[in-house]
């Protein structure tokens, strides 16, 4: 695996236009992308895999190339992360569905307190 660090720049081009600073923590064979404690997206083998809001759902799953997660050795419910292919990564709908999933688990977690 690379290191974090080695990671910092390619990732800080598609995420810190959209939500400023972010970690990246490793994440059993993947690295995990955090802002505010909230996981949105995991990285591996330069492919991304975004947490998608119940909202965008159905948009994404009409998306050419664009694959439901599924690695049983990750050891979370990866129901939500979709691999999203690098030609959407700037698009302006990549930075709603990074800027929904933040709104859906606030709201979300606002609902529990």
């Amino acid at each position: 695996m690379k290191s974090v660090n080695e990671l910092k720049a390619p990732l800080s081009a598609i995420f810190t236009p959209l939500i400023g600073e972010f970690r990246i923590k490793t994440y059993f064979s993947y690295y995990g992308i955090f802002k505010d404690k909230i996981m949105l997206a995991l990285y591996k083998d330069e492919q991304l895999y975004l947490r998608i809001a119940k909202t965008d759902l159905e948009e994404i799953k009409l998306l050419p190339n664009t694959l439901l997660l599924e690695d049983p050795n990750v050891g979370l419910a990866t129901k939500s992360f979709y691999k999203i292919p690098s030609e959407f990564w700037e698009s302006t709908n990549f930075a709603q569905w990074v800027k929904n999933i933040i709104h859906q688990i606030q709201s979300e977690q606002e609902a529990i307190l």
